[in-house]
């Protein structure tokens, strides 16, 4: 079941370790012509053989949808050489990043815990199901260097982001812009007779996700390669987690299959089981009232963690009544953190709360996998004056397509635009507003800020339009000022 899922992991990380080398061809070439002390020039299409009216025609050619998701929204650089971390700003005995510099990883790239991996029983052989997982490759992914040794250690969160501005740093060696051009990472699509090999083209769109000028700035850089680290870092650790559960059904069955054993031996040396099972009867019936609900919710429990298998360590889980409604707004999940036969330890998105859910409760539950719900759908409600004209509604929705068409790392596309409601007597009428983001709903703060910023460009675009609708002032019968109650409803009524 983790095959596809460890593939296509493995075809992100080669697509990374080439363009960490491709860095490392920039830096050789600067070192050895000695270009440091001349002017930069931009690195293009042709300088490597390639036709650049060929080049352009296969980039608009290029689908500008993904089918992936785990990129947190770009944030807009201040400066022009804008960094991640301040890789000289270490503690001066251990030589670690400071707490300073640690924060500032979790405010750009977002808040991150190191998954827990399931320790090996070093006595249990190797299964055929642990072979089949294709272990040497997990085996790679817990190096120091899973990207490869051109792209630098990548162990822990810290030297990742540490690494991958190295390698940004080298592909800027031969560009005289602030930021690196996706012409200079495409030049690895580009084949010996100087054509494109477009699936890989499309690969490192789909990646690296550039603008739609097509420069990728360095935060936006390492927020992609981020995205490959925590994919094979939950893979890990639910591969290791299964592994787990695997071994502790295994000694469930062993106990089953070794009284089967012990009672036909019994019955082959001339003993009868069945006598000395009805010999214990009694005292097997009077705690059977006693735990017979338990074992029901136990059974449960495991048929729900063996059979149904409705998430993994580091799934977003939202939990409801079967017979109630999910919320059209998406459900705050609970992040898994830990999963054995018995019960499930989570984590609550909103509060960082830790909780223990006993398998058998969650059973008879509705359970919303957030993490296997890519590319969520927004939307935001909007009240405007019921005389405002069709052409400016017009001109707000194409300023509302271009707000999302400029932000291709965030959105994926501009889904409606309609009425909802009309209320002619208070003098206005709902729109809602939908959109397409490319996070799956397991990133549930960036999709709440993504909504927060449609929300805020919406409002400010009316405003500006002169479409900002306020609702009515409701008039005041002096009269009633300083009447008794019974006079007020006296007057009121007639």
């Amino acid at each position: 079941q983790y095959s596809v899922k460890l593939a296509a992991i493995m075809e992100k990380i080669l697509l990374v370790s080439e363009v960490a080398s491709l860095g490392w061809a920039f830096e050789r070439q600067v070192r050895e012509s000695d270009l440091a002390r001349q002017e930069r020039t931009s690195i293009t299409a042709e300088s490597f053989g390639l036709d650049r009216a060929t080049f352009d025609l296969m980039m608009q050619a290029l689908p500008d949808d993904s089918t992936i998701g785990g990129y947190a929204p770009s944030e807009a650089a201040t400066d022009e050489l804008k960094r991640v971390i301040d890789i000289n700003d270490r503690e001066p005995l251990t030589g670690r990043l400071t707490q300073t510099q640690k924060a500032r990883i979790t405010q750009i790239l977002g808040a991150w815990e190191e998954p827990t991996v399931a320790k090996k029983n070093p006595g249990t052989r190797a299964s055929v199901q642990e072979l089949l997982q294709f272990r040497r490759a997990l085996e790679f992914l817990n190096t120091r260097y899973p990207f490869s040794g051109s792209f630098g250690p990548a162990d822990t969160r810290e030297a990742l982001v540490s690494s991958a501005q190295d390698v940004y740093d080298r592909l800027l060696l031969r560009s005289p812009d602030p930021f690196v051009s996706f012409d200079v990472i495409a030049l690895l699509g580009v084949t010996k007779d100087g054509l494109l090999n477009q699936d890989k083209l499309k690969s490192l769109v789909k990646l690296f996700r550039p603008d739609r000028d097509g420069t990728i700035n360095c935060i936006d850089f390492v927020k992609s390669v981020d995205a490959i680290y925590q994919e094979f870092r939950l893979l890990r650790a639910s591969v290791a987690n299964s592994s787990k559960i695997d071994r502790a059904f295994e000694s469930i069955f062993n106990i089953i299959f070794y009284a089967v054993v012990v009672c036909i031996i019994l019955s082959q040396i001339g003993y009868n089981p069945l006598a000395l099972f009805l010999s214990i009867s009694g005292v097997i019936l009077g705690f059977a009232f006693m735990i017979g609900s338990a074992s029901s919710k136990y059974f449960e429990g495991l048929l729900f963690i063996l059979v149904r298998r409705p998430y993994q360590i580091g799934d977003g889980i939202a939990l409801s009544d079967v017979n109630k409604d999910i919320p059209g707004t998406g459900s705050p999940h609970w992040i898994v953190e830990n999963v054995d036969l018995f019960t499930t330890r989570v984590v609550y998105v909103l509060t960082l709360e830790r909780a223990t859910l006993n398998n058998g409760s969650l059973a008879n539950c509705r359970v919303v996998n957030s993490t296997q719900s890519p590319h969520a759908w927004l939307y935001v409600f909007l009240k405007f004056p019921v005389s405002v004209s069709f052409e400016k509604l017009q001109l707000f929705q194409q300023g509302l397509e271009k707000y999302i068409k400029d932000r291709p790392r965030e959105w994926l596309s501009f889904t409606q635009f309609r009425a909802t409601r009309v209320e002619a007597d208070n003098g206005f009428v709902e729109y809602i507003v939908l959109g397409q983001h490319r996070l799956p709903w397991v990133q549930w703060g960036e999709l709440m800020q993504s909504k927060s910023d449609l929300l805020v460009f919406s409002m400010e675009l009316s405003k500006k339009l002169g479409i900002f609708y306020e609702k009515p002032s409701v008039p005041v019968d002096l009269r009633l000022v300083g009447m008794s109650r019974a006079d007020i409803i006296k007057t009121i009524t007639g």
